[in-house]
């Protein structure tokens, strides 16, 4: 073999061994890149997954924030307009006089002293007991949180609560004097209340016995319904006397913004109702129930 030759055959046997030995370690490496592909189209799957529009073209990053924006700002709207009606204080038609413009649930204000604590209960009571005498509807001669003692002294959130259940009670009377009940027997704050899960909304709970007509029972639940300013419906309970009137247990609820220190438990977590014969109230308070004297 001429010179020549023998350095061809070296090149060409140095080259297949680079390509054995090459592909000897692609082989080993094999499993290696099969399992780094699947991982990447995995990856890719879920991306396109995530960032489709309607004709299955994939978005870029930009597009995909600012549809995110869009449905985010589309939902919130959609919650405003559900809060304006269901919310205190909603449109406001049917506030009581005495609490329009009054603040439930807000840690940066919304603060009541006690003496116009006092003075907003008393007048609440006057107006409904004015109201109810002109009508002929007899009605319990104290109401809630009106007794000496019933209001806290000394804990600002506290008597904000408290004011929510006097508005609660008096828009719930307020509503059965419109409807023409005959007699309102029985007032009552059920418990403290309650927040939502999320903690935004505080549920404050009130009942009443009334004897009325079936009539006025059902215009007062179509009232109750339209829930205009938070007010809405707990719970009904019907008897039927041999006077051909009926006896109602109202329990109704005005959902407001919650209040840190409130501290309300969740519903799941609230304590039971209180029987009619409970004389415990909110916090604080001594007297919750108020029936007429026998």
């Amino acid at each position: 073999m001429i010179p020549e030759h023998k350095e061809m055959a070296i090149w060409a046997g140095g080259t297949a061994v680079l390509v054995i030995a090459a592909w000897v370690w692609l082989g080993s490496r094999g499993g290696a890149v099969g399992e780094l592909r699947d991982q990447v189209e995995s990856a890719h799957t879920a991306y396109t997954g995530l960032y489709l529009d309607e004709d299955g073209d994939r978005l870029p990053e930009a597009d995909a924030i600012a549809l995110f924006e869009q449905q985010r700002d589309a939902q919130l709207g959609e919650l405003a307009a559900v809060e304006a009606v269901a919310v205190w204080p909603g449109d406001a038609a049917g506030v009581p006089p005495e609490f329009t413009g009054f603040h439930f649930g807000t840690d940066d204000g919304g603060g009541i002293d006690y003496a116009t604590a006092i003075d907003k209960v008393s007048r609440v009571a006057s107006r409904l007991r004015r109201r109810a005498e002109s009508l002929g509807v007899e009605i319990p001669p104290e109401l809630p949180l009106e007794g000496e003692g019933d209001l806290s002294t000394d804990e600002d959130a506290l008597r904000n609560l408290q004011m929510a259940h006097v508005c609660t009670f008096a828009a719930l009377l307020d509503l059965a004097l419109d409807v023409g009940v005959k007699r309102i027997s029985t007032v009552q704050v059920v418990s403290d209340g309650w927040s939502d899960s999320t903690g935004h909304y505080a549920v404050i709970p009130v009942s009443a016995v009334v004897t009325t007509s079936y009539e006025s029972v059902d215009e007062l639940m179509r009232r109750l319904a339209a829930n205009r300013f938070g007010l809405g419906l707990e719970r009904l309970a019907l008897d039927y006397d041999e006077s051909g009137s009926f006896r109602a247990t109202v329990a109704v609820h005005l959902i407001v913004p919650n209040r840190a220190d409130w501290n309300l438990p969740e519903r799941g977590d609230a304590p039971a109702e209180r029987g009619s014969s409970s004389r415990a109230t909110t916090r604080g308070a001594t007297r919750g129930t108020r029936g007429s004297r026998p």
